[in-house]
């Protein structure tokens, strides 16, 4: 871990059901955990579901354009405004699989690895090869 940051200004972001979520919030129980729906939380989604279906790559422009539909068209229903607010800035930080490990003021993304050494090269390294398709 890095001696700079703590536990506790280290927001742990992952989604319901996400077994990596799960193994790392395990690993790092002393981490707050935000839990995001598996489910559309604005527009934004919508549109990137379709153009995931349509083998259209995303880039960090499109996760930008992502977050900001979310937040003009939000769908209210679909998750509390916190939840909506933590996934948009996450996707503006240009990330979008989860889980990520955020600093509390929602600006800064961590490695993961500085709090749980060789948890990417063991839980993620087979989802971002085939998101680089």
């Amino acid at each position: 871990m890095s001696n700079k940051v703590s536990h506790s200004e280290v927001i742990l972001v992952g989604s319901h059901g996400c077994n990596r979520c799960n193994i790392l919030h395990s690993k790092l129980p002393d981490v707050v955990s935000v839990y995001i729906p598996n489910r559309s939380l604005g527009f934004g989604d919508t549109i990137a579901n379709i153009t995931d279906m349509l083998s259209i790559r995303s880039c960090r422009a499109c996760k930008l354009r992502q977050s900001i539909l979310n937040y003009i068209f939000p769908y209210p229903w679909a998750a509390s405004k916190h939840i909506r607010m933590v996934r948009n800035k996450v996707l503006a930080l240009g990330e979008r699989e989860l889980p990520v490990l955020i600093d509390a003021n929602l600006d800064k993304l961590y490695n993961i690895d500085e709090f749980a050494p060789g948890f990417v090269d063991k839980y993620m390294k087979k989802t971002k090869k085939k998101t680089q398709r």
